[in-house]
């Protein structure tokens, strides 16, 4: 449950009834207050958004516990106090204060052994303020203390949890770090009337130790490595005329980076991914009253922080200082919101370059811990006890495992039983709206040859580029055409669903559903040998909708019925696809058994078959009117695209594989600059297309050395992922100002939402327990020829 969507569920509705409470109380406890007082009170603000996601999503970490989040805030809030009533006021500004009072912060919690990252944004806001009383005080412990009162008696509720680990750590500082209290889970199972009992004993919480006390050299390099991070920003956002509360984030990640670098959320990818993730929700929620819906801020702020926590859960990327962000963006709406979340991009990027360079000068810490390309160890199945230590082939060994896994209750058995009642249901599915739906017979039938001519040709390429497992040749061709003909159906039925009108089949219709079965095909691609025939109609009935939504719904949100992004070709069908099953394999996890993950000179060759039939269709992509000059233009510039990724390829390779090519990077990278000219083919000009395919090429060709197999069976981020965001890039370029925040939004919010759906669907394949620990066999599924390859295995 910790990972699933359950864990996320259940982090959503802390948030959203933390930050509901305190968004009430200052609605209509606080402006009492601050009459009764004669000052400003101000309850609801980004610091509480950081506790929020703090005590929910990372409820196990030292920095959760009530002694951190009570202590490490009341630390914030004194340090902001005492630099105001200190000769600081008459001699720096209100920001440089605001970093001074971080500093201190981050020093006192370290010495206190109470770090908790929201202190920071804390200091941030209330040093930056115009004035500070104690009242503001008594606010923040007040609101600290409801925050944790909400986690101990919510979080409980989840079997799983077990909050807080400590009310105070009772072991000395110096001594070993306590171990994550599990709650008594079997107890709960075992006897369910037992539950509230056990509910009060979590609730007491449990003995483990405190985090270790560190030096005074550490804490005064951590308070020191954060004044001058932050001097920097504010500098850096006064040049620019940016509002200033939008740091308090910034303040909570320096805590985060400088006294809890250790720690799985300060790393760098839920970093970068929890501040994007942030931003996109906190602008969804603040531009929910411009659509239409007439819902209070604080409403809004709870949702802005919920959706974020949720969608942290879900990518497993936490970053606490993301709850200051969404939370901002609610309270303090930014005029350009999708600016704003490119800016926030940036500075979680230029946070991590800065972690990296500052927090390795001191000889004690090492940062980052991992970066998010470096391959860890993944568990493998051991051999058979009952084999003999010597040389079996790989068919055999699968047939081994085939066995022994399909004795008893057959998974794989009730797979094939669930696969047929979902193909027929299906099948009825489309016949019940046929019934109701409009037909279109007056296309010419030239017309309709021509383009299914180039159709055919460009799915026979893209199913073919994936034929090079020696093992899984049947599976990875014959599966193709069933996600073809299943995602032309549902395709369209989808799109009448969301468009609100009655199915209607056209050939235009019938094309476009390939155009979105391609997609699909795409993201297939970085699944292939991983998942069952279940597990691929799953996947069908998943993305599609989430393409088609993100198509007609999504990106048509821009004024006067024009497009978020102007995507003349492609672009976005191989930005979403690749994104989209990347998310999926890299949440589906690695196969347990990878030997025959594999190629050999055959299949090497019937897939470079499928590289030369899509290159040679890339170019015939429709734009429109096939007699018009700019369709003409688009054609040649394909063309020239492709021309250079190609000898960009054959020219890099040998020296990147000592003066060999790989079969590989050639099946990849030379369709790269088809895939990124394809958005701007049409309004670039012959010797910028060129460019762009050089461009596309050797990227591909570099960074497929990178690759991991195992969570990307085909490389589809380095044919159609990579070159894609250098067409997005290329495309920001080209387009009028006005439409460049248009174009960077709806680019980064299919990103977004390819990413975000992905992921989910890679929790839900992983739960319907495929064959993933017999991957890469055609044997599993398909009754095979004698012929099958048949490789050898040390054991």
């Amino acid at each position: 449950e910790t990972e699933g969507t359950i864990h996320a569920c259940f982090s959503f509705l802390g948030c959203f009834i933390s930050i509901s409470l305190l968004g009430l109380l200052q609605e209509f406890l606080v402006p009492g207050l601050s009459n009764v007082y004669q000052v400003p009170l101000v309850l609801l603000t980004p610091s509480w958004g950081v506790t929020a996601i703090q005590v929910f999503c990372a409820w196990p970490v030292p920095g959760a516990q009530p002694k951190n989040v009570i202590l490490g805030n009341l630390i914030g809030a004194l340090s902001a106090l005492v630099v105001q009533v200190t000769p600081f006021p008459d001699l720096i500004p209100k920001t440089l204060q605001a970093a001074v009072a971080v500093s201190s912060t981050l020093l006192l919690q370290e010495m206190a052994g109470a770090v908790h990252p929201a202190g920071a944004a804390t200091a941030f806001l209330l040093g930056n303020a115009e004035e500070i009383t104690w009242h503001s005080l008594g606010l923040t412990i007040f609101a600290s203390v409801l925050i944790v009162a909400v986690a101990v008696l919510f979080n409980n509720l989840s079997i799983d949890r077990f909050y807080p680990q400590y009310w105070w750590p009772v072991r000395p500082p110096d001594g070993p770090p306590g171990q994550l209290l599990q709650p008594p889970v079997s107890f709960i199972m075992e006897a369910p009337e037992q539950w509230l009992k056990v509910y009060l004993e979590k609730i007491q919480g449990g003995d483990a130790s405190g985090p270790l006390q560190v030096s005074i050299a550490h804490s005064c390099f951590s308070a020191l490595a954060s004044l001058v991070f932050m001097l920097s920003l504010i500098l850096i956002n006064e040049a620019f005329g940016f509002d200033p509360s939008r740091l308090a984030a910034a303040a909570a990640a320096s805590s985060l980076l400088f006294s809890d670098w250790q720690g799985a959320h300060s790393q760098p990818l839920p970093c970068l991914i929890g501040s994007l993730i942030a931003g996109l929700c906190g602008s969804l929620c603040q531009v929910l009253p411009q659509l239409g819906m007439e819902i209070p801020m604080w409403t809004q702020a709870a949702l802005g922080v919920g959706l974020t926590a949720f969608s942290m859960d879900m990518v497993n990327s936490a970053f606490p200082a993301g709850g200051a962000i969404a939370l901002g963006f609610v309270v303090n709406p930014p005029r350009i919101p999708w600016v704003s979340v490119l800016y926030t991009g940036l500075l979680s990027s230029a946070l991590i370059i800065y972690g990296v360079f500052v927090n390795n000068l001191q000889e004690t810490r090492l940062y980052p811990r991992r970066w998010p390309w470096q391959k860890g160890t993944s568990p493998r199945y051991p051999p058979p006890a009952s084999l003999p230590a010597h040389r079996y082939s790989e068919r055999n060994l699968i047939r081994r495992w085939t066995d022994e896994t399909n004795s008893g209750t057959s998974g794989t058995k009730y797979s094939k039983i669930y696969v047929g009642v979902l193909t027929v249901g299906l099948q009825f599915f489309f016949l019940t709206f046929l019934f109701f739906a409009d037909f279109d017979v007056t296309d010419s039938v030239a017309s309709m040859c021509n383009d299914w001519a180039w159709v055919s040709f460009a799915l026979v390429g893209l199913v073919y580029t994936r034929s090079f497992l020696k093992a899984y040749g049947l599976g990875s061709v014959g599966y193709c055409l069933l996600i073809l003909c299943v995602s032309v159906q549902w395709s369209m039925i989808v799109e009448s669903l969301v468009n609100g009108t009655v199915l209607h089949v056209s050939f235009a219709n019938l094309m476009n559903g390939c155009s979105s079965a391609a997609a699909v095909l795409v993201s297939f691609g970085a699944l292939v040998g991983k998942v069952d025939p279940l597990q691929i109609l799953t996947l069908v009935l998943i993305e599609l909708p989430c393409y088609c939504w993100n198509k007609v719904v999504f990106l048509q949100m821009g004024s006067e019925k024009t497009p978020l992004v102007q995507d003349r070709g492609t672009l976005l069908i191989f930005l979403f696809g690749s994104f989209f099953g990347l998310a999926a394999g890299k949440t589906l996890g690695v196969p347990e058994m990878d030997w025959l993950n594999r190629s050999q000179r055959n299949t090497e060759l019937l897939s470079l078959f499928g590289t030369c039939c899509l290159w040679c269709s890339l170019p015939s992509f429709p734009r429109g009117d096939s007699e018009t000059s700019s369709s003409t233009m688009a054609w040649q510039h394909t063309v020239l695209a492709l021309l250079g990724s190609t000898v960009a390829t054959f020219t890099l390779d040998p020296f990147l594989h000592d003066g060999r090519l790989e079969p590989a990077a050639v099946r990849s990278a030379v369709l790269a600059g088809g895939v990124a000219i394809s958005g701007v083919a049409d309004i670039v000009g012959p010797c910028t297309a060129l460019a762009v395919g050089c461009i596309a090429g050797s990227a591909s060709t570099i960074c497929l050395g990178f690759s991991d197999k195992n969570v990307d069976t085909s490389g589809v981020f380095y044919v159609y992922g990579l070159p894609a965001l250098i067409g997005g890039i290329t495309s920001m370029g080209r387009i009028n100002h006005e439409s460049l925040g248009n174009q960077a939004f709806g680019l980064c919010g299919t990103l977004t939402i390819a990413c975000l759906s992905g992921a989910v669907c890679g929790r839900l394949l992983r739960s319907l327990h495929g064959s993933v620990e017999l991957a890469f066999s055609d044997e599993v599924h398909w009754d095979c020829a004698e012929d099958l390859p048949r490789g050898v295995l040390s054991l």
